[in-house]
């Protein structure tokens, strides 16, 4: 496969100034920075202050599946962090006891505006039950 090469000298300064944000969002920092747990957690706050009809410390709605991309398509360019991070921090967000608890007992699942947006699947409860139960034995043997 062929990779196409722009000739800068022959865009239009808009062309360009585009082709420069494009290239901004397919940069991977996540392979410049490490990413610490207080980035995540300082994400999963922002998360809860951007959309508090479904994120939140408190209570944990089962989210759409791939909502990334639809916060990526909310914010766009004001994103305040990396995309990776943003990711990071919902599988945090998604890995808490809480958030697999609220799995086993919802069935819906919500958009970023708290709006139905699909059904939790079995094999998702399942694996919940899984990881829930794995946790608690492991907590038991190092008692």
């Amino acid at each position: 496969m062929t990779k196409l090469r722009l000739n800068p000298n022959k865009l239009s300064p808009e062309k360009k100034t585009e082709v420069e944000r494009l290239k901004k969002l397919n940069k991977k920092p996540h392979l410049d920075v490490p990413l610490t747990l207080e980035d995540i957690q300082k994400t999963e706050k922002w998360l809860c202050k951007t959309f508090p009809l479904l994120f939140s410390k408190k209570r944990h709605k089962p989210l759409k599946v791939v909502l990334d991309k639809d916060i990526f398509e909310e914010i766009g360019d004001q994103l305040p962090m990396s995309r990776s991070l943003v990711r990071k921090s919902i599988g945090y967000y998604v890995n808490h006891p809480l958030y697999l608890k609220g799995l086993l007992d919802g069935n819906v699942r919500y958009d970023l505006k708290g709006q139905e947006s699909g059904v939790v699947d079995q094999t998702h409860k399942d694996n919940a039950q899984e990881i829930l139960k794995k946790r608690k034995e492991k907590k038991n043997e190092q008692i």
